[in-house]
């Protein structure tokens, strides 16, 4: 039996991952029919092509945006649920950008009269896309659930639903209402609901403040949980955020979820009602429905303050509290050395055997490296979501078994399968170890598969050899979680521009599988590695890499100075412009585009220069003090742009600006693009006039610029020479003109 464990290795690979990827899958949608006292997906979806019927998208300040807010007034007018606007400045912590918004806060009472269980989600969508996903399936989830609970209610806590604008100008709806609102100091707990593409599970985001509490009340009320702690860790390191961002900034504790599958119809034209999986939607509804419902009969006053380490393994979901993560640890260190004493397991062999799997991570992340750099060179560019990416799937799942099983073979020629499942086990304690100390939230997903096979190990060590095998062979179950089915999720969730995330977790699959590379059956496994790798490989360079339903992002940007006269256009994108673009005109000049920007703009050709008219400027007041001057000022555009910037150099001495009676500390631009300057940035600005007060240090002049930008880029045939596999993203295609002011 023993020269085939290797076959049954991979068997027992397959079936469990396969049997994770089923036991996590979406829900089934529930129809209209179904119980009141259930959520049905088909009737928020029937809400859903209510609020956004007319397809279009609907940015903050646009009259496509006020007659969605109009329909969710409408809509919980008919509900008796009552609602206010609230309408404001929001101002960015994070960076000089304001918009006018107009949040819809909406009350269900409850026995008590605070504080609040609040459900929040975004109304607002980007210039390109109409918004179905981002944030269109969150907004009726939150709304069918506040239906929902208005009718089963009063529940003790009252219901608070925020449906916040401008989300997508910098979560400005939300820090409006957590500046602003007399209800902000009452919210004792949030729920806030988004997405970032047409598809995929509704995925436990991240959670604030203890949330002990709040993680049970999930795992006991949901019937399909989903989530991992390892995304609170990867959220503290990277620049994404969602209106939760700005509760965590408040101290109010609460849960965020979303979705990120198909992320190719993220901010574009796709991310439309057609496309929008209903399985999610009914998956958004599973998940916060019952924790709604449990949160809104606690004592809010009373949460538990311990933190939770959580996820979810073969549909079960597992938590325990943080601090008793290295408890584990050491529990599996223990039972790891009484193993290996048991065995007489030799220092020297046990360097091996960890270095063993070690090396494994490593050759075949660099084997992966190098291959998706050998298919970015030939294919010219990389694309995050490929138009077919089974090609590209062959790769990432078949590389790794070139290199990483006769590395494995080689190394147990001179250890026996004990000695290599110690090594291995004693190298994922160090990994576990390294989690628990740095990165606490994520160390869960390693100690789990450590505990286990730590379990299993001293089992194994008192059976009679074949059982012993059969139970060794059992350790793979609980790292094909962690390891292949992580694989999957970050390939799906980041794209192949970041393929790198996937390669830790596709090595420490292989280095748990190569104790049990042993055998006649190690090299044909090989050879149909290598066929799997070559084909596919194959495939990626001779395949379309885009199609209508994943086009290539591309924007245009019309970008005209108009005290010089200058124009250019602008073709954005991480890809290359595509061909019948590119024929109709040359983007080949690389110049420095804005003069507050002086790194060159790439992809730049010379444009005639267009009939605009200036911003309205006006200074209405000047006053000077010991401290510097104020500039009172009132603009508006012309042309009814939606978005107004100045841009002062640190040397023309901006300090703060009042807005709305507001101070606020003007901080300078960190990102490329503006470094060394203040931006303020307005946006909603379409039927508005902006009164603001600069106030500099010393007594000028202050030079700066006065921008402009919209959607309405001047009438080009290149709008029409743009391919249909290419599409605008996130801000879209802009007309951006500026003019210098002295003050």
């Amino acid at each position: 039996m023993r020269k085939y464990l290797f076959i049954l290795a991979l068997a027992i690979s397959a079936i469990a991952f396969f049997l994770n990827q089923r036991l996590g899958d979406l829900p089934a949608v529930k129809p209209a029919t179904v119980a009141e006292s259930e959520f049905s997906a088909q009737r928020a979806m029937t809400l859903l092509r209510y609020l956004l019927r007319d397809g279009i998208p609907h940015p903050v300040g646009s009259e496509a945006n006020k007659r969605v807010k109009q329909r969710i007034l409408a809509w919980l007018a008919d509900q008796e649920i009552q609602a206010e606007i609230q309408a404001s400045w929001g101002c960015s912590q994070k960076r000089n950008s304001c918009a006018w918004v107009e949040n819809i806060i909406a009350v269900i009472p409850g026995e008590l009269e605070s504080p609040y269980v609040a459900l929040m989600a975004h109304y607002d969508s980007v210039p390109p896309a109409p918004g179905a996903g981002d944030d269109g399936a969150g907004l009726a989830t939150i709304l069918e659930i506040g239906r929902m609970l208005k009718t089963e209610g009063p529940f003790l806590n009252p219901i608070l639903l925020i449906i916040t604008d401008a989300e997508e100008n910098g979560l400005l709806g939300a820090e409006a209402f957590f500046a602003y609102h007399p209800l902000k100091d009452q919210v004792g707990v949030i729920i806030n609901v988004e997405g970032s593409g047409s598809t995929g599970q509704s995925r436990l985001l991240r959670t604030a403040m203890s949330n002990k509490t709040l993680i049970d009340a999930y795992g006991e009320g949901a019937d399909y949980p989903d989530g991992a702690s390892l995304i609170n860790e990867i959220f503290k390191r990277m620049p994404n955020d969602t209106d939760f961002s700005v509760s965590i900034r408040a101290e109010v504790p609460g849960i965020d979820f979303a979705f990120a599958g198909e992320r190719n119809h993220y901010h574009t034209a796709n991310d439309n009602l057609e496309n929008l999986d209903v399985r999610t939607l009914q998956h958004h509804g599973e998940n916060v429905l019952p924790l709604a419902r449990r949160l809104a009969a606690l004592d809010l006053g009373a949460l538990e303050s311990s933190n939770l380490v959580y996820s979810n393994v073969y549909g079960r979901w597992v938590s325990w509290p943080s601090e008793l993560s290295l408890y584990l640890v050491i529990a599996a260190a223990v039972l790891l050395l009484v193993v290996s004493i048991r065995v007489n397991l030799k220092p020297s062999k046990l360097i091996i055997a960890v270095a063993s799997p070690l090396v494994i991570v490593l050759a075949t992340s660099l084997l992966l490296f190098l291959n998706f750099k050998l298919i970015d060179l030939i294919n010219g560019t990389t694309v995050s979501w490929p138009a077919s990416e089974l090609a590209f799937r062959l790769v990432l799942f078949s590389s790794p078994m070139v290199i990483g099983f006769p590395l494995a073979a080689l190394a147990n020629r001179y250890l026996s399968q004990q000695e290599s499942l110690l090594g291995l086990w004693w190298m994922w304690l160090a990994l576990a170890l390294a989690c628990a100390l740095l990165l606490p939230d994520a160390a869960n997903l390693l100690i789990l598969p450590l505990l286990a096979a730590s379990i299993l190990l001293a089992a194994a060590s008192v059976l009679p050899t074949t059982a012993s095998s059969i139970v060794q062979l059992l350790t793979l179950v609980m790292v094909i979680p962690a390891s292949l089915n992580m694989v999957l999720l970050l390939e799906i969730t980041q794209g192949y521009r970041l393929i790198a995330t996937t390669f830790f977790s596709m090595g420490i699959f292989f280095a748990s599988i190569s104790p049990f590379v042993r055998g006649f059956l190690v090299k044909p496994v090989v050879l149909i590695g290598i066929i799997f790798m070559v084909g596919g490989t194959l495939g990626t360079v001779s395949t379309p890499l885009y199609s209508p339903f994943r086009p290539q992002h591309l924007n245009l940007l019309f970008v005209q100075d108009l005290d010089e006269d200058t124009a250019y256009w602008w073709a954005q994108s991480q890809n290359p412009v595509p061909g019948k673009l590119a024929a109709e005109m040359e983007f080949v000049l690389e110049v420095s585009l804005f003069p507050w920007h002086e790194p060159k703009t790439k992809n730049l050709a010379q444009a005639e220069k267009a009939d605009i008219t200036r911003p309205r400027f006006i200074i209405s007041d000047i006053r000077n003090s010991s401290q510097g001057q104020s500039f009172d000022f009132k603009v508006s555009s012309a042309r009814k742009a939606p978005h107004i910037f100045f841009v002062f150099p640190e040397a023309a001495g901006l300090q703060s600006f009042h807005l709305n009676g507001n101070l606020f500390e003007a901080k300078l631009m960190q990102e490329e693009r503006a470094k060394g300057n203040h931006v303020l940035m307005f946006s909603g600005m379409q039927n508005r006039a902006l009164h603001v007060t600069l106030n500099f240090t010393g007594s000028g002049p202050h030079a700066g610029y006065l921008a402009e930008i919209s959607q309405l880029v001047p009438a080009a045939r290149l709008l029409q020479a743009r391919s249909p596999l290419a599409v605008p993203v996130h801000q879209g295609d802009r007309l951006v003109s500026f003019q210098k002011i002295e003050l």
